[in-house]
Formats: structure tokens, sequence, C-alpha cells
């Protein structure tokens, strides 16, 4: 069948379907209804009520089979009530309803009249037993209850599952990436998350992350989906869900105040962390929040309103010191001021208004907008680790808007229709700071190989300028638009639904703006490589994604089978583009609108099947599986084919200032090797890639094979089984298993180099107590590009499958417990898993693709998770308890969370020329040195991370306020576990220093009043 066959025989399906679904599935009551002899009752109309839905009511008829659904409900509580003339009508109240899960509300009718009610208040249905998405949900009387910063990654943290998050205690919001089930090793942790504002997406273009922080206390509920998800998402991974609040018919509000000074900030820098090489302690300085929200109707049963402000903050000592050197042209070394702590601190402040309208009885509007300012005045915004404060910038981001506007219809009581539209537009990089500024300034990297104790005796230090950095030199612009169309025909057994989605994705980047376009790389000080940059270096791309799916559900007495197939289309381009002039590329030239991906085509089948296996409702054996894909964003394969991708925007080349006055003496425009010695020069290095500065030249050509076809773009099945169960009322357990295989890597070959193009070596590592075995083992499969084809790059990038076998899969389970009784509220749960990757068929044929990285099979360990939260009210004294326990692997992560290099440590050991030189039987082709990992990856990890956090709090009432006044304890335990680490080995000295330590514990007032 042709490719447009094949759409329009989809496309077909949808329009012909009594149809469409929500991009975010919400929550549904379902049930049957039969009369006292167990006869089934078609024909009976249900009612689900609550003051969550302007319209007060929602609908169904039961179906010949006597069963009802009713879908689309916001979180809230409800009262369902059956009617049917000559029985009595039956009301059931106080269900709560959360998240995407469906609810099973079953009654008995006896004969009687209408007017006759008979009341029932029973607990909520806590078991599941017509779906299989495993989702966790926390609603906001549990969100204000607990110890955290009030951002969704705080929550995204505790929920069972999760991987990513930051590393340390959230003391504020945080644009961090998330995943699950051995994405990590896949290398899709960056961005298979997908999180939802109201059921459209406001992740970043790049990845999983937001640099929109929404306020967790002004949301109804967060929802996080580990697995299951059927038709309505593109990705096998996590799934996080925000239901902002919404007005009512009643004016109500909050607000909230947290303060904690410097004063209740505890240390917990240890004799083991100054012998591991920590310096100083990192104290808060200050952490405050303030928000204020209220709602209310601006016409009864008509239009509501809700507004909120926010505005938080947060100051922290950072184990860096300032620089004495700074924007000293003069001066060329790192010299620490020790009464000068480096901080970094973090600002936000936005308003938010929604409006919610009932323009007729079966026509409902949403309007949302959020407007937010990120660091408009920070000082270390972009503060990292391995950096001086001369050599980062304030790290702002805004103006951050994200507006929505939806309309739902219920055209009948089966038919649902929704459209919505949605927009994220971000500004990011890093204002320039002006006392001093530095972007003039030369960058320079200190290697520290053997210790470098005259400059600073710190591996890998970055300082001196802050110039040719994305983040602190460049200004981009993140823009996502998208919106959907959905419908959904709903009757008691049986449900189909299908949808549509579209998004436009925007990536605009423009980099290395400061004067500067110089980095030098220096060992103990003294110079040894420099490295060129191209200034005013734009990297824009746009893609457009358009999926559509049909959905079915069917329940038959015990057993609900669903089923779903979906169809992606996804493309991207980059629009016209300048390059130049500049001083390393000096004839400018212009790239028209180039298409990238054009375009990629997938349909991906997912069943899923829910058996209830005693037929009352405690206790529920589901299985799923399903093609998934990897996320759309702006990456990868979508952006290989940009023209400024193509060709090198910097190059590095050996150097050895022989006059040591740190000024290049050779011709840099020359990409040959240079020695100048004899004449008062330098002596340069050949280019790595000789192809910088050529604009008619492309480092990099595309395989048009992974550009575009059916089934081309990377994907995974995902499997799973699980058992819910209802141990007593209100109180459920979930054990599942899980399997991912991954598919579609990516290969780089350089055909300038071929087979015979490389020279084997090894190394020895060092003796050394630390490494496996004490040290003295070699570490082989090592490879040298020979002098003659050094720097000549002509990379072809295409699929690994044509170079052999490729191959991640992921095995793990999940086990999770919910409890929601009167007064306590538990969630919880562990997880493991391991995660196998192996590459070796590809790099034997390829070795180029990883010359000094010989560890082609890896496999991790189980790497538990354990996670929790509760909350208790302790009757008639009115006190209330909130604790959260996290404990995770020591992942060494990004700034942004995202587990780096699968989230192992090194030992990154520089072995200098002479010491490979007679291995090799030659020098090193391209400089003074080579570092090489001495341990395999996964064989360790940093210091397992335990979190334990308190609230204790008194609940106040006065007039129409409740207030709730108390004090939140992070890290009780005052743990201090290393974050992050200098993974520099140095031979019998330092190695895994600690960069980043865990805050210490610290403690925080606040104070909300609701009314």
């Amino acid at each position: 069948m042709s490719a447009s066959l094949r759409v329009g025989a989809l496309l077909g399906c949808v329009l012909l379907a009594p149809t469409l679904l929500y991009a975010q599935a919400q929550a549904s009551i379902t049930g049957s209804v039969k009369d006292t002899s167990g006869a089934v009752l078609p024909g009976v109309t249900v009612e689900a009520s609550s003051p969550e839905l302007i319209e007060k009511v929602r609908g169904a008829v039961t179906d010949a089979t006597g069963q009802y659904r009713i879908e689309n409900l916001r979180p809230g509580r409800y009262t369902v009530t059956f009617t049917l003339a000559g029985f009595s009508t039956v009301r059931r109240e106080e269900i709560d309803i959360a998240g995407s899960a469906t609810f099973a509300v079953n009654v008995e009718l006896r004969v009687g009249t209408l007017e006759e009610t008979i009341t029932v208040t029973g607990e909520s249905p806590i078991v599941d037993v017509q779906t299989a998405r495993r989702e966790s949900v926390v609603a906001r009387d549990v969100i204000t209850s607990l110890p955290t910063a009030g951002g969704y990654s705080s929550i995204l943290s505790l929920a069972p599952g999760i991987v990513g998050g930051s590393q340390d205690i959230a003391t504020g919001p945080c644009a961090c990436t998330f995943s699950a089930h051995g994405a990590l090793l896949a290398g899709r942790a960056n961005e298979e998350g997908r999180l939802l504002l109201d059921g459209l997406l406001i992740s970043v273009p790049q990845g999983s992350s937001s640099n929109y922080f929404s306020d967790s206390r002004n949301s109804q509920e967060i929802s996080v989906t580990v697995a299951g998800a059927l038709g309505e998402t593109e990705t096998g991974g996590p799934v996080l869900n925000m239901v902002p609040r919404t007005g009512g018919n009643t004016f109500n509000g909050s607000f909230y105040a947290g303060w904690g000074p410097e004063a209740l900030q505890g240390t917990n820098l240890t004799d083991e962390l100054k012998a591991a090489g920590a310096v100083a302690p990192t104290p808060l300085i200050t952490n405050y929040d303030v928000s204020a929200a209220v709602g209310g109707p601006i016409r009864q049963d008509r239009l509501w309103f809700f507004a909120s402000t926010r505005r938080q903050g947060t100051a922290q000592l950072f184990d860096m010191f300032y620089n004495k050197n700074e924007g000293n042209p003069n001066v060329w070394t790192y010299e620490p001021d020790l009464s000068h702590q480096a901080i970094i601190d973090r600002e936000n402040h936005n308003f938010g208004l929604r409006l919610t309208g009932q323009v007729t009885p079966r026509n409902k509007v949403n309007f949302f907008w959020d407007e937010q300012f990120i660091c408009k005045s920070c000082e270390n915004g972009s503060q990292q680790a391995l950096s001086s404060p001369e050599s980062r910038a304030s790290g702002d981001q805004w103006p951050v808007q994200v507006g929505q506007l939806a309309w739902t219809s219920p055209i009948n009581n089966q038919v649902l229709v929704d459209v919505a539209f949605g927009l994220y537009r971000a500004d990011w990089g890093g204002r320039a700071k002006t006392e001093p500024y530095t972007g003039d300034l030369i960058r320079m990297q200190e290697q520290c190989t053997a210790g470098c104790p005259a400059n600073g005796n710190i591996a890998g230090l970055i300082y001196r300028s802050q110039s040719v950095d994305l983040f602190i030199s460049g200004r981009n612009k993140n823009r996502i638009y998208n919106w959907r169309a959905n419908m959904a025909r709903v009757t008691g057994a049986l449900t189909f639904k299908a949808g549509y989605q579209g998004n436009l994705l925007g990536d605009i980047r423009s980099t290395n703006r400061a004067p500067n376009n110089l980095q030098y790389r220096v060992n103990n000080g003294v110079p040894n490589q420099l490295t060129m940059f191209i200034n005013d270096y734009p990297n824009d791309l746009w893609m457009r994604t358009d999926s559509l799916y049909v959905q079915g559900q069917w329940t038959r007495n015990r057993l609900t089978v669903q089923g779903a197939l979906r169809y992606d289309k996804a493309w991207s381009w980059s629009p016209e583009q300048q390059v130049g002039p500049a001083q390393f590329f000096p004839n400018a030239v212009t790239f028209p609108k180039t298409p990238l991906v054009d375009s990629f085509n997938d349909i991906g089948p997912r069943v899923s099947v829910v058996y209830d296996l005693f037929g009352n409702g405690k206790t529920a054996v589901k299985g799923t599986f399903g093609r998934y894909l990897e996320a759309a964003f702006t990456g990868r394969r979508y952006a290989f084919a940009n023209p400024t991708s193509r060709i090198p925007s910097n190059v590095s080349r050996a150097w050895t200032d022989v006059d040591r006055d740190f000024v290049a003496d050779c011709d840099l425009l020359n990409p040959n090797a240079q020695n100048l010695s004899a004449v008062g020069g330098d002596i340069c290095g050949a280019y790595a890639n000789r192809n910088f500065g050529n604009a008619n030249v492309f480092s990099n050509t595309v395989d048009p094979d992974i550009q575009h076809g059916w089934g081309v773009r990377p994907s995974d099945w995902n499997y799973g089984i699980s058992v819910q169960h209802e141990v007593i009322p209100r109180v459920s357990i979930d054990v599942g298993y899980v399997r991912r295989v991954f598919h579609g890597f990516n290969v780089t070959d350089n055909l300038a180099i071929g087979p015979n193009d490389v020279t084997e070596f090894y190394v020895t590592a060092p003796q050394d107590s630390r490494l496996p075995g004490g040290g003295g083992y070699q570490v082989t499969g090592l490879y040298d590009v020979n002098p003659n084809v050094f720097g000549q790059t002509n990379n072809l990038i295409t699929t690994s499958d044509k170079y052999g076998n490729q191959y991640v899969f992921f095995n793990g389970m999940d086990f999770s417990a919910n409890a929601r009784l009167s007064q306590l509220t538990v969630q919880g749960g562990f997880n493991f898993g391991r995660t196998t990757s192996d590459s070796c068929e590809i790099r034997a044929k390829v070795p180029e693709t990883a010359l000094l990285d010989p560890y082609c099979h890896v496999v991790t360990g189980y790497l538990p998770y354990y996670k929790g939260l509760a909350t208790y009210t302790v009757p008639k004294v009115d006190m209330q308890l909130g604790v959260t326990f996290l404990s995770k692997p020591g992942m060494v992560v990004s700034f942004a969370g995202t587990p780096t290099n699968g989230g192992h440590l090194n030992a990154n050991y520089t072995v200098p020329n002479s010491a490979v030189a007679p291995i090799l039987g030659r020098p090193l082709s391209g400089g003074a040195n080579v570092t090489v990992n001495l341990i395999e990856p996964g064989t360790k990890y940093g210091e397992r991370v335990n979190e334990l956090h308190l609230r204790i709090a008194k609940l106040l009432q006065f007039g129409g306020m409740r207030a709730n006044v108390g004090m939140d304890i992070f890290n009780i335990i005052n743990a201090a576990p290393g974050l992050s680490y200098n993974q520099n080995f140095i031979a019998n000295g330092p190695w895994l220093t600690p960069t980043t330590v865990m805050t210490a514990r610290f403690a925080k007032f606040s104070a909300q009043i609701d009314f």
C-alpha cells in the first residue's frame, strides 16, 4: 500500500468514527445498574454533580447491558444520582475523583417511586478495574500539607518509577527533566518526559523540562503517568499533567507566605567531606515564597475567574570562590578569594488568570494566561560547579508566557467534543554581568592532569570570561504552539474515541555573542590547547507534528479490553540563517530555508487488558503492550541536516606558548600545523577539523534514509503486567513488571577515515588503591587517528542498523501503595530495574565513533528508588504533620537533572604524549595528551542520596477563614552526600572531589490562609 493510501485510510477511519478524546485523559465514572434480582437495567438516567463543574451536572444513560460511563470529569468530590421510572432514586455521595482513572460505582435499584431517594455514603473506589494506566495523583490538599518548594519537580520526584529531577533538595522551582524505565542508556532521558498543563504541552522544544514554573499550591491536582498510556501519548515515557484551579459560584482564595532565614540553616560539612576535598559549607542565605490567589463568579453559573500571583526566591552559598583576578586582562590564572564565597541565586515572579465560561448549557470555554519573569535581578543565576563566578551569567529567563483557550461541548449524553489551543513562549540565555564585564576576555580551562597548585588546584575549572557558551553568551527563544480537536462517543459497555493533536516547536539560538572567540586550555597554568569559535553563530530550527488516533474500550462482565491505533507525522526545517562575517569565518554565507526531516510517518498499536479478578472491584490484573515513539524535539535526527549544524562552529588545536605571553603567535586561519618558534612565534597543531571556517564544505552529511519514511523514527516497544489490589477500604497496592526494548540508533561514520587510518593502543592504569584491583591493569581497545588523516572530516550520519546490531533494553519492577483514610494520606513505593546497552558491533566497524571509549557493552545495576509522602491531621488538637522521603542512587546529573553518561562515575585519567608514544609507535596526532576513563561504566556511582523532610503545622479557623501555620524542616537527618563530583583522576591524588553537596538541614516558617 502506498504512503498516500495508508494516510488516506487512516484519515477515513478518523472521520467516520463517532470519535475523539483528550490529549491528556481525564477521569471517568462508570459502572452497572441492576435490580434486586440481579437483572440489568437499561435506560437508567445517571447524573454526576460537583461544585467543580460550572455546568453543575454531567449525565449518561445505561445501555442494553445496564452499564454507563461519564467521562471528562475534573478532579473533585462528586455525587452520582440514579433514576428510573418505577424504581426508587439512589444517590451515591462523597466520591472523590482524581487523575485519569476510571472509578467504578455500581448500584442496585429497588422498586419504588422516584420521590423516594436512597442516599448512600460509601468508600470512594480505589482500584481501577477498567484501565491499565500506571498513575500517581497528588491532590491540592495534600500538596499544601507537604514540605515542598511549591514546584512541579518537587511532586514529580516523589512519583514511583520516575528518574530525574534535581539530586539536591528542591529549595525552589526547577526546570528539570524526567524519564522512566531505562531511558538513560537509550539516550532519551533528556526528552522523553512530557510536561502538560491541563492537557497541553509546555515542555521546552529541546526536551522534557520547562522554563515555565507552575505554582503547585494553586493546582487542583498533579498527576504523573508512568506507563500504560494509549493513543493520546506519543512516547512510552512519563507524562506529568498539572490541572490548574478554577473559580466557582462562591468567592474563595488563599494567601501563602514562607520564609527561611540564614539563622535557620545548619551545616553538614563533615570531616569526611573535607577529606574528600570539599572546601566550604554551602548554606542557604535566604529562601522566601509569597503567593496570593482569588477566584469566584463574575456571573453565577455562567462566568468564573481565578487569578494568582507569586514571588519566590532563593540564594545559597556555593563551593566556589570569586577570582581575585576577575576582570584583569593581564592575569591568566585563578586565585580564589577565600573571603568571598560564590552564591547561586534564583527568583521568579508571575501572574496568572483563568476564566471559565458556560456560554450555553452545552458549551463551555476556558481561557488561561500566565506571565513569568525569572531572574530579572539575579547575581549568579547560572552558577555551576567547576566555574568561577566571572565565567557565568545572571541566568535570566524572561519573559515566559503560557496561554490556553479551550472549548468543550457535551452534544448529548453520549458525545463530547473538545477543541483547544495553547502557546508557550520563553526567552533564555544569559544577560551579561557588568561588574565586571568579562565577555571580551579569553576564556580559560584548567586541565590539571597531575595537580595544579599554580592555578587554583581544581581540575576542569572554567574561569576568566563569560563567553563562548550557549547558556551564558547567547540569546535564545523557545516557542511552542499546540492545538487539538477531539470527540468521544460513550455508551456503557462500549466506547469509541479518537483525536487530533498538532504541535509547532521553535528553537531559535544565537550563541557566542560576546566579543571574545577563544578558549585556552592550560595545565597548571601552562597553555597546551586553544579552541577557536565563530561569533554570533545561529542555529535555528522549527518542527511540526500532526497526530491522529482512534481508541476503543469494551467491557464484558469482569473483562475490559482497550485498544488504540495512533498515526504520527513529524517534520522539521531550518529558516534562512547567516553565518559571519567573523574573525574565524571572514566570508559571510547565507543558508536558505532548508527542509530537514521530511517526514517521519509512524503507526503505533497499543493494547491493554484488565480483569476484575474476583468480580468485587477490589483486585485487578492488568496487561499492556504497545509501540511508542521517541519524543518529537528539536534535536538529533530533526536537527542533523541543519546547515549550521553541518559546519563546525568551533575547532581545537594543540598549542605550545613558547614565549609564555598567552598570545597565540601563529596564523590561526591556517589549518595546518605550524612551528614558528625559530622566528619568535609559537607551535600550533593542525585543526582537529580541517573544514572549520569553510562554508563550501560540510563536515556532516545526513543519510536520507533516516530523514523520511515509514517506521524510521526511533521507537520502543513497551510491555507491562501488574496487579492492583485493595487491601482494606481506601488502601491499595500495585505491583508491576515493565520491559522496554529501544530501537533506532544513530551512528556517525567519518568517511575520510578508513579501517587502516587508525592505530590501536592501550594505557596502563596507575597503581592506586581506589581503582579496581589496586590499578596497574591495561585499558585496551583505544585508537588514535593516523597523522596523515588527522583533522579530515567527512561524516555520514546514518542508522546503526547498517553496521551491525545495537540494542538497549530494560527490565524492572514498580511497587506503589496508596492510602486515603479520614485523617491520614500515604502514597509511595519503590522501583528498580537494570538496563543493558550494547554497541560493540558498531564500534568494531566504525572505531572513530568512540576512539577513546572501549566500553561498548554496559549493564547498569538495579538502581533502586524509594519514595513516599504522608500527611496526618491529629484529631481534636488540629495539628497537621506532613512527611516526604526520597532515597535514590548517587546518579551524576546535569543542571537540569538529566543523568549524564548513564549517571555513573568515571575515572578520567589524562595520559601525556610521552607515555602513549612508545606504545603507539609515534606521537599522538592531536596534541599533548589524551584522557581515558579507567573504570567500566555502570560499576561506580556516587553516595546514595537520602532526603527526609517534615512539616509541622497548626490548623486554625476564624470566621470564614482557615489558616495553616507551621514550620517546614528540610533534610531533617542532615545528610551530606556528594551530588556532583570532579571525575578527573589524579593518581594517588584528588579524585571524586564533591563539587556540590546536599543542602544542609534548614527550616522555613510558612502560613497559608484560605477563605
